[in-house]
């Protein structure tokens, strides 16, 4: 049985939370009018706190992510290492 390549995985994962994370800033900045109503760029504590929510976001879901999959596979491996070594 063949075990998971750690870097693709992880790849993917950051790819998934980067993607969701744009699209989470996007909402908010065309939620606060940004491009439809107003025609100068939102102000800079507007768009200070979009980007800290932003940032937050994609850190605390990166987290959320690879913690279960990364536990997953560590303890898989783990396992397996263990009934190696009894052998």
């Amino acid at each position: 049985m063949g075990s998971p390549s750690l870097v693709i995985l992880m790849t993917g994962l950051f790819c998934g939370v980067t993607k969701r994370a744009l699209s989470r800033v996007l909402l908010q900045l065309l939620s606060l009018g940004y491009g439809i109503v107003r025609v100068s760029p939102i102000s800079s504590d507007d768009m200070r706190g979009v980007l800290y929510l932003g940032g937050l976001y994609f850190i605390l879901s990166l987290l959320i992510t690879t913690h279960p999959t990364l536990h997953h596979i560590l303890h898989q491996r783990l396992v397996n290492l263990t009934i190696i070594s009894y052998r």
